[in-house]
């Protein structure tokens, strides 16, 4: 991860007994293994210490490795969307609760 990207990812976090976003100079990189980075954060708001660990996978590395497992898209996959989206009313609520109780047991 470059700077500019440690910089984006740093503006994303807000204070979690504030919510006041950070600050870019209140956040200290402490150290890395692998995926899964410690920050030392704090808020200049309400003076809120922390340490912080965040998991932190490059989207395209992680998107990379969805699509590797998944099955290329077919023409068909194109027409059953079409055909879904010209009935489909926006209600997702209603949506995901009927995948929910299609999939228990």
């Amino acid at each position: 991860m470059n700077p500019g990207q440690f910089r984006w990812l740093v503006s994303q976090i807000r204070c979690s007994n504030c919510g006041q976003p950070l600050e870019a100079s209140n956040v200290q990189l402490l150290g890395q293994q692998a995926d899964l980075w410690f920050l030392n954060v704090f808020c200049g708001g309400c003076q809120t210490q922390a340490l912080v660990a965040a998991m932190v996978r490059e989207t395209a590395k992680v998107a990379e490795e969805h699509m590797a497992k998944e099955e290329p898209l077919t023409p068909d996959n194109g027409l059953d969307l079409h055909n879904f989206l010209k009935t489909f009313d926006g209600d997702f609520r209603t949506l995901f609760a009927q995948q929910d109780r299609r999939q228990r047991p």
